[in-house]
């Protein structure tokens, strides 16, 4: 999970006992960016419960960046004993994002923290806007069947929206991403299907 600090200080107070491997995110409520990397960050730090990754408010601030050498938000780092270990500056996608935390974490020697597969083999995103009643209820359900999703807000992304309406012809959300194949609404029978869940009857 992440966990917003105010400062150096409070950081400081957090990580001086850690042992392992922690994460720092620099996010900025100025860019779009940063709003797109922290809600991908969001859920792909919940399949990682034994990681702690804290973010920094870049614009209220600015001593922590700058001990860090972070110079353009998003960034996120990886560190071990106030050491930085890993750097992936700019807005990534969630795959990218996945890949990076999950490559780090090999590397230290920390292949135990990698997540279980869970149910579904393909990737799974889930395009949303923040009134959506649908949207909850297609997240709730790939919750209770433990399918990892990624959420993207397109009411925040108009370049996201727009490659979305070219792929399905819609414009209306939710929208699932099945791998290569997208569900327009909660199907349920459909998604069942591309997940290998089996329907109520």
């Amino acid at each position: 999970m992440m966990e917003f600090v105010q400062n150096m200080q409070v950081l400081n107070e957090k990580t001086s006992m850690l042992n392992q491997p922690y994460w720092i995110a620099f996010l900025g409520n100025f860019s779009n960016k940063s709003k797109q990397a922290e809600a991908i960050l969001q859920e792909i730090f919940k399949k990682y419960p034994d990681q702690r990754c804290f973010s920094i408010e870049t614009a209220t601030d600015r001593e922590t960046p700058r001990q860090f050498a972070i110079e353009a938000v998003p960034a996120l780092i990886m560190l071990q004993k106030n050491q930085v270990k890993k750097r992936l500056l700019g807005l990534a996608s969630a795959m990218e994002y996945e890949q990076f935390l999950s490559e780090s974490l090999s590397e230290m020697g920390n292949r135990s923290s990698v997540p279980k597969k869970s149910l579904g083999q393909d990737r799974v995103t889930v395009y949303t806007t923040p009134t959506c009643s649908w949207c909850t209820r297609v997240k709730t359900y790939l919750r209770e069947n433990r399918i990892a999703f990624t959420e993207i807000d397109v009411s925040q992304n108009e370049k996201i929206a727009q490659k979305l309406v070219k792929m399905t012809g819609q414009q209306g959300v939710p929208q699932i991403q099945v791998g290569s194949t997208y569900v327009v609404g909660f199907d349920k029978m459909k998604l069942d299907a591309l997940l290998g869940l089996k329907t109520a009857r």
